[in-house]
């Protein structure tokens, strides 16, 4: 996976670096009077680990977003739980720093704890974000992932790309 290089590079000099909290950066300008429709958005694992790992990404500015309340963010414990262990063992991050970056999301999140499992991707974290969405009701599921974007939408959850959704509450 060329795409994941950066990043993993990015995770691995950083690696005794402070995690900032997300709701420190304000750098709005224009953009303050917020969105005319107020959305309720799940995100995938790996725009997580590009917020933190590329600071200044719009990743970043996904979840600085979500810390002005410029939308809802939803995760789940198996969304959380998936990227602990995505920077444990792909990034080798320590076991303390991890949940420290889950704790954030935490903190500017809606957590969400499904009941009901969804089985219709071969990827299983692919079915936690479905099944947090669902059970969040929310309206976007945020990713870049061609197998949950070739969905296009389940249920009432559009499915969309981190741009697209970026223009779409600005």
């Amino acid at each position: 996976m060329a795409g994941t290089v950066p990043a993993a590079a990015g995770l691995r000099r950083a690696q005794g670096a402070e995690v900032k909290p997300l709701h420190r950066k304000r750098n709005r300008s224009s953009r303050s009077a917020g969105p005319l429709v107020f959305v309720r958005a799940v995100l995938d694992t790996k725009l997580y680990v590009s917020a933190f790992a590329l600071p200044g990404s719009i990743a970043e500015e996904a979840l600085q977003e979500a810390a002005f309340k410029r939308y809802d963010l939803l995760t789940s414990p198996a969304i959380l739980a998936e990227l602990a262990n995505v920077l444990i063992r792909k990034f080798d991050w320590d076991d303390a720093r991890a949940p420290e970056v889950c704790r954030e999301i935490a903190d500017v999140a809606v957590i969400v704890r499904p009941t009901r499992r969804i089985d219709v991707l071969r990827d299983k974290p692919d079915n936690r974000l479905l099944e947090c969405a669902i059970a969040g009701h929310a309206e976007r599921l945020v990713t870049g992932d061609k197998h949950l974007l070739r969905l296009g939408k389940y249920r009432d959850v559009s499915i969309v790309r981190l741009a697209d959704f970026l223009r779409e509450i600005a």
